[in-house]
């Protein structure tokens, strides 16, 4: 495949079965609940046991039935440095020992206690650590970065789009995408190459 099933994966989402590739309706697939990509590889593995496996499979068909035009050509906003590690690329932290990483410590009055900001890591749970650095994981060393809130415009798509979502795709030979338009399913996109088919989310307007 031209395209790493990898990257649709959520690595860090608290949904377990987000972590891995999945078998959706035969198929290898994975998501990360902003997207999702099926590849045309069949599967044995498990599908997941989740009342989300439906929508996942309803999404794909409604994507399936788009009226897909070629991938216009891309303009990517600039990347911005890493908010993490300050576009160092190098990012060495520990949890907090005060809070425990919860970026929340208990303070007390001779009534009762209560939960207020940690002091010490100003909440973020965060702090350098002593131990030598290494490639921060949140830019993957490369010191730059788009977050969740960087949008950009896509030719004939009448949203919004995260440059970071529409990279994923960007680059694959034969790519067409489509607006989605249905009762079920809005402000997205479905994507389809030679290796399968899939959906990202767009962006909300902006309030």
């Amino acid at each position: 495949m031209k395209i790493n099933i990898n990257d649709f994966i959520g690595k860090s989402d608290p949904r377990v079965w987000m972590r891995e590739p999945i078998q959706v309706a035969g198929k290898l697939a994975a998501t990360d609940g902003r997207t999702v990509f099926s590849s045309n590889e069949s599967s044995d593995l498990p599908s997941p046991e989740t009342a989300s496996l439906e929508k996942i499979e309803q999404f794909l068909d409604l994507a399936a039935a788009a009226n897909f035009s070629p991938m216009p050509e891309l303009t990517f906003p600039e990347m911005p440095d890493c908010a993490d590690c300050k576009g160092a690329g190098k990012h060495s932290k520990k949890d907090c020992p005060e809070c425990d990483g919860e970026g929340e410590a208990m303070a007390e009055t001779a009534y009762h206690e209560y939960e207020v900001q940690c002091r010490m890591c100003d909440g973020d749970g965060q702090v350098d650590s002593d131990e030598p650095e290494g490639d921060c994981q949140h830019c993957n060393g490369k010191g730059k970065r788009w977050t969740d809130n960087d949008r950009m415009k896509v030719e004939g798509i009448p949203f919004d789009m995260n440059p970071a979502l529409m990279l994923r795709i960007a680059d694959v030979p034969g790519m067409q995408i489509a607006p989605l338009e249905s009762s079920e399913i809005s402000r997205c996109i479905a994507f389809k190459c030679a290796d399968g088919i899939g959906i990202i989310m767009g962006m909300r307007d902006k309030p």
